[in-house]
């Protein structure tokens, strides 16, 4: 079985272009991991005191007479 049709030249510049694709798909895909990862910690985290209701007095019972 003969490969006359592909040349080394060839198969070496179909490398490097899907390597090219490969580098590129890595960079976006870790950029998404490092955006959910940044999401995910923002949901773990406690909520905080709404800014509306911050310094206001909270009452306990029902003190209306």
């Amino acid at each position: 079985m003969d490969n006359d049709g592909v040349s080394p030249e060839g198969v070496i510049e179909d490398l490097a272009e899907q390597n090219k694709r490969l580098t590129i798909d890595c960079a976006i895909l870790r950029t998404a991991v490092k955006q959910l990862r940044a999401e995910l910690a923002l949901l773990q985290e406690p909520p905080g005191i709404p800014p509306q209701i911050e310094g206001q007095q909270v009452l306990d019972g029902d003190d209306t007479d």
